[in-house]
Formats: structure tokens, C-alpha cells, sequence
């Protein structure tokens, strides 16, 4: 950068998210994520690394990070989410009991 700083460096922040963020990542750079509506606002869970790591959640709040590769990060359930993620405490995670067999 120091050695060719017209090359890397812009002018404004706008002109610089738009050449290097481009498409879907432009309104992150932005800093215009999440969006102001809930259009198309899907709550799926995820893991709540943030917060109390003690389960899933999904309030909407996610990372920014795991929304570039949601594939890994989110599940349509939350026993998807804590078989997942919280697989060593998966009844803790669920909020549900384990079922005793004899």
C-alpha cells in the first residue's frame, strides 16, 4: 500500500467499497447490515458464540462472519443447530430431557 498508494487507496469510502466490495458485500462495507427492514428477514438459529455459549439462538442478530458462509452456520432448527454445534450438551442446548429406555 505504501509503495503504490493510488492503487489501494480511494478517495472515499463509497469509491472504495465499490471497488473492492462489490455485489453483496458492498452495503456491509457501507455499513448499511443488517438492513433497516425485514423484508426477507428469515430467523434461522445459529450458534450463540457471542453471547452465553450455551445454545442457539435466533433473534437475527448474527455475526457478520457467518453470514458469508451461512451454509455452515445456520440451521432451519434449533435441534439442527445444537446436534451441530452443541453436540456435548445437545439436551442443554435444546432445552429438552433425555428419554430413559430400560
Amino acid at each position: 500500500m505504501a509503495v503504490n498508494p493510488t492503487q489501494w487507496l480511494s478517495s472515499t469510502m463509497q469509491a472504495c467499497c465499490k471497488k473492492y466490495f462489490g455485489g453483496y458485500m458492498y452495503d456491509a462495507c457501507m455499513g448499511r447490515y443488517p438492513p433497516d427492514h425485514d423484508d426477507c428477514n428469515v430467523m434461522l438459529y445459529y450458534p450463540d458464540w457471542n453471547g452465553s455459549n450455551k445454545g442457539c439462538i435466533n433473534d437475527g442478530k448474527e455475526p457478520y462472519y457467518m453470514l458469508s458462509n451461512h451454509q455452515l452456520f445456520f440451521s432451519n432448527s434449533l435441534e439442527e443447530c445444537c446436534e451441530k454445534f452443541y453436540e456435548w450438551d445437545f439436551y442443554g442446548c435444546s432445552g429438552t430431557t433425555p428419554v430413559l429406555t430400560n
